[in-house]
């Protein structure tokens, strides 16, 4: 299992987003954004990063297929880079202005 640093740094890494530190700012706000994140996505983003599950494992823990698994880490990772939670992850905006303000 992964500590809260290495979880960060994961899903930044896997998302394709640049972070030049994970620092305890960055963990908070992306604990606040996946937390806008359905408990599905939530729960595969969990499985799938911190403790290492393949996707056949975690589909077969939802009943779904390991391909739509695939499907669902893609959308969860385009949701990551969307501009408006970059900048919250990055620290160039206010958390609560911005995850109330965006919309998301």
């Amino acid at each position: 299992m992964l500590d809260d640093y290495d979880f960060v740094a994961k899903i930044c890494e896997k998302a394709r987003i640049s972070m030049p530190t994970i620092d305890d700012n960055a963990i908070v706000n992306m604990f606040i954004i996946l937390s806008e994140f359905t408990d599905r996505e939530q729960y595969i983003i969990k499985q799938r990063v911190r403790y290492g599950n393949t996707q056949k494992i975690v589909g077969k823990a939802l009943g779904i297929s390991a391909q739509s698994i695939g499907y669902a880490e893609r959308k969860i990772y385009r949701k990551l880079r969307h501009p408006s939670r970059v900048k919250i992850l990055t620290g160039k905006a206010n958390t609560a202005d911005a995850v109330t303000s965006s919309g998301i």
